[in-house]
């Protein structure tokens, strides 16, 4: 077929199309349909970005509010008294706090030891969100005051001063729980558990009064621990209003990477268009739904808990749950509440001892004159392990993997299979 012989039959056929079309060629007709293809995506996926870009707007709950005047305001002061130096060798140097140098450094801070039993007299709550925006040194002090406290307490007991050694132990108990309030997984509980492994080390060469004394002031206490299904739902919170902050920046990712590891290169073009792709408030609503699930989780007992929650796929909280969560030491919440129920479990017995001239055979003789009920294992779905060796009385919980292995030491941050028996902390005192 000839040049002339296609040119007549393409306008042939565009005749036949305009007679079929009503008039509309086929050339307009693809025109159409590309547009009818194209266009949606040209103007949704703008309209789209726009609005998955949007950050909803957040209100802390009342619950989070601090009171005036504020104990904390008081511990912060306190800490700034510290010299750097000597903050550093509180928390990490423990052998010179066995010697002449604990004098030294509670002399010389004296004053900021005093500011903080004021702070401990007033209400204390962390103020929303001081967490995130403090200096790291803000809690290394905290930490250094803590031990300091504890401090207090080793230096009287070694004195035999027993009573002035509780005091001391139970300032250090109480400035623990009171840095959390409100702090979410922020602070540890490592100062808790030097103030109990304190009054553990003392608790049997305690006078029959300042046994029964102690023990009730514990009891008190006890009703006040925030436990770690609190601090999550704390931390729910502080993480919203910071994830709603960081994700109003132009490049949220990259902030949140040098919070978290330090890393912000490990940020790349793929992530930013993941995020860019993700809706905001899906991204709220995965850290929310998330923090609801693992504070589910924490306040079944030890033995039920399953694994941590999966991470939601969202590029924001692929990034920061790990960091956020990891560096929480959970472990140490159920050794705390482990060592507060054998603290009491031995401060009971001690009485029941001086009242009626002998051991307890078992746990329920102490119930209901000496304790409310029979004290639980935090590790296992039974009671504390009690019992009679020769002169010794052994009391303890099974630890981790839940299995009395005859009181053999728990060594921590191995896992939970690993066998030991929690007696006292593996944490060394001042």
């Amino acid at each position: 077929m000839g040049r002339q012989s296609l040119a007549e039959a393409a306008t042939t056929a565009e005749q036949e199309a305009r007679v079929q079309g009503g008039g509309i060629s086929a050339w307009k007709l693809v025109w159409v349909a590309l547009a009818l293809t194209f266009l949606p995506p040209l103007i949704g996926i703008p309209i789209y970005l726009k609005w998955a870009a949007q950050v909803p707007a957040y209100t802390p709950p009342q619950s989070t509010w601090s009171p005036t005047p504020n104990g904390y305001d008081q511990f912060v002061a306190a800490g700034e008294k510290l010299d750097p130096d000597d903050r550093v060798q509180i928390i990490t140097s423990l052998k010179p706090l066995r010697s002449k140098e604990v004098r030294r450094l509670l002399s010389t801070y004296h004053g900021a030891l005093d500011q903080v039993r004021t702070g401990l007299r007033m209400e204390c709550r962390v103020p929303f969100g001081s967490t995130y925006r403090r200096p790291h040194t803000v809690g290394h002090s905290f930490y250094a005051l803590g031990r300091l406290l504890a401090a207090e307490g080793y230096v009287e007991a070694q004195q035999g001063h027993y009573a002035a050694a509780v005091r001391h132990y139970l300032d250090a108990l109480r400035f623990g729980m009171a840095v959390r309030r409100g702090a979410g997984l922020f602070e540890i509980v490592d100062t808790e558990l030097h103030a109990l492994d304190g009054l553990l080390l003392i608790a049997d060469r305690l006078e029959p009064a300042l046994a029964g004394s102690l023990l009730r002031d514990l009891r008190k206490l006890e009703k006040e621990f925030t436990s770690s299904a609190e601090a999550v739902l704390d931390e729910k919170e502080l993480g919203t209003d910071r994830l709603r902050k960081l994700l109003l920046q132009s490049d949220p990712l990259k902030l949140m990477a040098e919070w978290t590891s330090g890393r912000p290169e490990e940020v790349t073009d793929v992530h930013r268009w993941k995020l860019r792709l993700t809706p905001r408030p899906r991204v709220l609503s995965h850290w929310r739904a998330y923090m609801d699930e693992l504070a589910a989780r924490r306040r079944l007992p030890f033995h039920e808990r399953k694994s941590m929650p999966q991470v939601p796929p969202d590029p924001v909280n692929q990034l920061l749950l790990p960091s956020a969560i990891i560096g929480s030491e959970f472990e140490n919440w159920d050794f705390r509440d482990a060592q507060m129920a054998i603290l009491e479990t031995r401060l009971a017995v001690r009485l029941y001892r001086h009242e009626k001239g002998r051991e307890p055979s078992t746990l329920k003789a102490l119930v209901p004159r000496y304790l409310p009920e029979i004290p639980a294992d935090p590790f296992a779905p039974k009671p504390l392990v009690y019992r009679r060796e020769g002169p010794r009385t052994l009391i303890y919980s099974r630890g981790p993997d839940g299995d009395d292995n005859g009181g053999k030491p728990y060594t921590p941050g191995t896992g939970q299979k690993t066998d030991g028996d929690v007696a006292r902390s593996w944490m060394p005192l001042p």
